[in-house]
């Protein structure tokens, strides 16, 4: 286990990198929204209804590749909403706009680069450790390892960045910070963050109970002791509200949100350029995520006459399906994850892919529980032959 002192130090570091990202990430803004064209700027003010202040940071994200600059102006906006129904409004001073959105700009992007970059690499980590879990019985060894990669991560990268958002965002609550970060963490939207929380939580602490179950027979010692004492407080705060939690609870429970590498991909926390795997006398990249597989498959069923495209392409829509329900999600969920998730890289342009899942929500309220994944799997096909093969 780690010693308080690592802790403190892992989590300073993370701070200070923070700060050194965020000041050149201002200085950056600021010199670039001097050279953004007006013509842009006033061209999307008028099409989203936004002050000039928020279209010129909006473009900027957008031009970074983060986001679209919709996207953008609705997280810009969301904040200035919450501000307002804390009794923190900003006032409507074009200055005052500006130094608002520049520096909720500047979260908007490390959330989404630095962030999210990080966390990823090192859940990788992670995921070898906890490998444990998947065998019937845990050794008290594997238990502290895992309780300790977990603390590291939660505790010395994700507390203090969570800390941080709280700190630079006025009357703002962990609740809001759930929302912000696990939307972040898991690309869900915020409905879905909010409806899966409590059930995600009462996972987490299941998960630690288990743990908790392989060290507490163990000779006492003064780890085991620290260590059992802490896992008792992580479990108790996952009974509280939100609201009402340590920053360092909600860190442990976003980082058990936060997707795991699954597939057949190499888990090292990299991937050795020129060194590809060898497959069917074909090379290519190691894949991770159920989603590279299905992307590369989408595009060899192009190859195939319709009638014998669905039976293929059925096949793996229905294995991403059971992957992500694997991981806890639910039927709906894993529908939308997979829509979005395949229309962003096989960049679908101009599709309304809020009223499709509206329509797939609508349907698999329609049948049993039981048949949902496989009305799902039609579904999915169903918009792919529409926005993809006869596009």
């Amino acid at each position: 286990m780690n010693a308080e002192t690592d802790l403190q130090v892992i989590a300073r570091d993370t701070r200070q990198r923070l700060i050194r990202e965020f000041a050149q990430k201002h200085a950056t803004f600021q010199e670039r929204v001097r050279r953004v064209p007006i013509e842009e700027i006033k061209r999307i003010a008028e099409e989203f209804s936004c002050s000039p202040q928020i279209a010129n940071v909006a473009y900027l994200i957008n031009m970074d590749g983060i986001m679209s600059t919709r996207e953008a102006i609705e997280l810009l906006f969301l904040e200035l909403q919450r501000r307002s129904s804390v009794g923190e409004n900003v006032p409507d001073i074009p200055g005052s706009i500006l130094e608002f959105a520049l520096k909720e700009g500047e979260w908007i992007e490390q959330l989404a680069t630095f962030f999210t970059s990080e966390l990823e690499l090192r859940v990788r980590e992670l995921a070898n450790i906890e490998t444990a879990m998947d065998e019937s019985i845990i050794t008290t060894e594997k238990a502290l390892a895992i309780i300790a990669a977990r603390t590291k991560l939660a505790e010395g990268f994700i507390q203090p960045i969570v800390e941080t958002w709280l700190k630079e965002h006025p009357k703002s609550t962990l609740s809001d910070a759930l929302v912000v970060f696990g939307t972040t963490i898991t690309d869900w939207n915020r409905e879905t963050v909010r409806g899966k929380a409590n059930h995600m939580k009462r996972q987490n602490q299941a998960f630690f109970r288990r743990l908790l179950k392989a060290i507490e027979g163990a000779t006492e010692s003064a780890t085991i002791g620290s260590t059992v004492a802490r896992v008792n407080d992580i479990t108790s705060g996952l009974q509280r509200e939100f609201e009402e939690m340590d920053a360092s609870v909600l860190s442990h429970f976003l980082l058990h949100i936060a997707p795991r590498p699954t597939g057949r991909g190499d888990k090292a926390p990299y991937v050795e350029i020129g060194t590809a795997s060898t497959r069917g006398q074909k090379t290519e990249p190691d894949m991770t995520s159920p989603f590279d597989f299905l992307e590369r498959d989408v595009m060899l069923a192009r190859r195939r006459p319709e009638e014998e495209r669905f039976r293929y392409l059925g096949e793996r829509l229905a294995r991403v399906v059971r992957v992500l329900r694997y991981q806890g999600n639910d039927t709906l969920t894993c529908a939308t994850m997979t829509i979005r998730e395949i229309t962003a890289r096989l960049k679908m342009q101009k599709i309304s892919v809020d009223d499709a899942l509206k329509m797939i929500e609508g349907r698999l309220t329609e049948v049993p529980t039981e048949q949902q994944d496989t009305v799902a799997v039609q579904l999915i096909y169903d918009y792919l032959k529409t926005n993809f093969y006869e596009a």
